[in-house]
């Protein structure tokens, strides 16, 4: 009796532990019955994460939610995690509304009264992914600016009096047909009011005052 006593005792201290950590995390955690395939107890964030109630949740099966799972395919991860003894990847969930979530979940197989079972953490990096996208975007764009100015600092032989460039062909371009080449900016041609003056003395603009 009092062995079994303390057995008891073990047995509602490890059922409490499990039950706080469960609850403790700011991650989703769920706990799928190998033998089924299906997902047992599961904790708050897990399905206010995807836009459920609790009561919902309940009813759903993993290929419901994972966006890539179908019924067999996740038999067949399962079965992998089970010869493996754990599993860490990525994944894409849908939530209530229909929006589409970046999950990172790591896997553990567990065993307890000879039963085995599988306990998942998930996470949303939804926002993360979008981060390191901007963040690659930004790098490239700054190696664009970085070699488009390189490529700008060079010094460059011009004529003193048509202004036209000399490529590394030995060959007379006009400014704007090099920069066109060589850099991302493109040209479109007018006169500067200083070169209209100049050029052409008699025009007057629109709407001037002297204006006949």
């Amino acid at each position: 009796m009092k062995k079994h006593k303390i057995n008891m005792e073990d047995l509602r201290y490890s059922n409490t532990f499990y039950k706080a950590l469960l609850e403790i995390s700011n991650d989703s955690m769920v706990v799928i019955r190998v033998e089924t395939g299906k997902v047992v107890d599961f904790n708050e964030s897990t399905y206010r994460t995807l836009g459920y109630t609790k009561e919902e949740f309940k009813k759903l099966d993993i290929e419901d939610y994972d966006v890539y799972e179908t019924k067999d395919r996740v038999h067949t991860h399962i079965e992998r995690i089970v010869e493996m003894g754990r599993d860490h990847f990525i994944t894409k969930q849908k939530t209530k509304d229909g929006k589409i979530i970046d999950v990172e979940i790591n896997s553990k197989l567990i065993e307890v009264n000879n039963e085995k079972f599988i306990v998942s953490t998930w996470r949303d990096i939804s926002t993360m992914k979008n981060n390191i996208h901007e963040k690659e975007q930004l790098i490239e764009s700054l190696k664009t600016s970085i070699t488009e100015s390189g490529k700008l600092m060079k010094l460059l032989p011009i004529c003193s009096y048509c202004k036209k460039i000399r490529d590394s062909q030995n060959t007379w371009e006009p400014l704007d047909v090099y920069l066109n080449k060589k850099t991302k900016y493109r040209f479109t041609h007018s006169i500067c009011p200083e070169c209209m003056k100049d050029k052409f003395p008699d025009y007057t603009p629109p709407g001037s005052k002297n204006r006949k």
